[in-house]
C-alpha cells in the first residue's frame, strides 16, 4: 500500500520537467528519461538472479528500496513550478527561479516583473469540463493500456520463453528483452522528433499488439526477437502516453490531470497481474493484450494533442 502511495506522486516531477522544458526539445527530453526506467529493469533482473534464490524476496525488496531512498537527497535541488508559485501569490520566488534558469542556460534576460495568477484549486470535475472531456477520456485509455501492456509483457514472457531444465526462471532471456526496451526508448526519442505525439503512441501500441500473437505462434523462428520487439514497443507507447498526458492540459490542472491518469494506469497494472496469471492458453492471453493495445492506440489517435508535432 505504501509503495502505491509513493508511485502516486511519480508523475509530479515529470510534469515539472514538462513545464520547464522549451517546446523545441520537450518531446525528446521527456521520452529519453525512460531509458533509465529500462536500465532499472535490467539491474533489478540481474539483482534477482543473484539474490532471489539465495536470500529470498524480502532481501530483494530491501535492496530495491535503496534507489528511492537515495532520491530523497535530491529533493533540495528540485525547483518549484514558477506557475504554481504565481498562483499562490509568490511572484518573487518565481522570478528567482526564472533568473536561475536563465543563468544555468547562459541566457541574458531583460528586466521583468511577473504578475500573480489567479489561484485555481484543480479537482477531478475540471477534467470533465467540455473542453477537456475528450482529452481526459483519451488520457485514461492510453494510461490504462500502457501499464496493462507494459507490465503484462513482463509477466507474460516467462510463461512463453523456453527455459532449460537446469534453470528455474528465464533471467537471461528477460535481460535480453530488456535490451530491446532500451533500444525502443531510443527509437522513441527520434520518432517524437519527426512524428506527431498521437502517431508515435498509436504506432507503438499497434506494433506491440502485432508482436504478441506472433510470439506465441507455434514453431515461430526466433521467438526472442518478437519478445524484444514487444518490449521495445511497450516503453514507446508508455512514454508517448505520458507525454500526451502532460501536454493534454494547461498548467493549472496539468498535475491533477496527469495524476488521475496515473491512477488509471495503476488500475491497469493491477488488473494485468490477473490476466497474465489466468489459466488460459498463451494464445488467448496474447490476443487479450492485443485487444487492450488497440484500445490504447485509439486513445492516442483521438487525443486532442495527438496532432502535436514539434517544428
Amino acid at each position: 500500500f505504501l509503495v502505491g502511495v509513493g508511485i502516486g506522486g511519480f508523475s509530479v516531477p515529470y510534469d515539472l520537467l514538462a513545464e520547464i522544458c522549451p517546446d523545441k526539445i520537450r518531446g525528446q527530453v521527456l521520452m529519453s528519461i525512460w531509458v533509465w526506467f529500462a536500465i532499472g529493469g535490467i539491474l533489478i533482473t540481474e539483482l534477482a538472479y543473484f539474490v532471489l534464490d539465495s536470500r529470498g524476496w524480502r532481501y530483494l525488496t530491501l535492496l530495491a528500496s535503496v534507489p528511492p531512498v537515495l532520491s530523497l537527497l535530491f529533493l533540495g535541488f528540485l525547483d518549484e513550478s514558477p506557475s504554481w508559485l504565481l498562483a499562490k501569490g509568490r511572484a518573487a520566488e518565481a522570478e528567482t527561479i526564472m533568473d536561475k534558469i536563465a543563468k544555468t542556460n547562459r541566457s541574458e534576460m531583460k528586466p521583468f516583473k511577473l504578475e500573480d495568477e489567479e489561484e485555481h484549486h484543480a479537482s477531478m470535475t475540471d477534467l470533465f469540463k467540455p473542453k477537456y472531456l475528450l482529452a481526459t477520456v483519451c488520457v485514461w485509455l492510453t494510461s490504462f493500456a500502457q501499464t496493462f501492456c507494459y507490465y503484462g509483457i513482463i509477466l507474460f514472457l516467462p510463461r512463453v520463453l523456453h527455459v532449460p531444465k537446469s534453470e528455474r526462471f528465464p533471467f537471461k532471456e528477460l535481460i535480453y528483452s530488456c535490451l530491446g526496451e532500451i533500444g525502443g526508448t531510443i527509437i522513441g526519442v527520434f520518432m517524437v522528433d519527426f512524428l506527431s505525439r498521437g502517431m508515435v503512441c498509436t504506432v507503438s501500441f499497434l506494433v506491440f499488439g502485432l508482436a504478441l500473437p506472433l510470439l506465441v505462434t507455434p514453431n515461430v523462428p526466433l521467438p526472442l526477437v518478437f519478445a524484444m520487439i514487444a518490449r521495445a514497443a511497450a516503453p514507446i507507447s508508455g512514454s508517448a502516453s505520458w507525454l500526451l498526458s502532460a501536454e493534454a492540459y494547461p498548467v493549472e490542472i496539468r498535475a491533477t490531470g496527469h495524476s488521475y491518469g496515473n491512477m488509471i494506469a495503476r488500475i491497469g497494472a493491477f488488473l494485468t497481474t490477473y490476466w497474465g496469471g489466468a489459466q488460459l492458453s498463451a494464445t488467448h492471453l496474447a490476443y487479450g493484450y492485443t485487444a487492450v493495445s488497440i484500445i490504447g492506440a485509439l486513445g492516442g489517435w483521438f487525443n486532442p494533442k495527438a496532432a502535436m508535432a514539434l517544428e
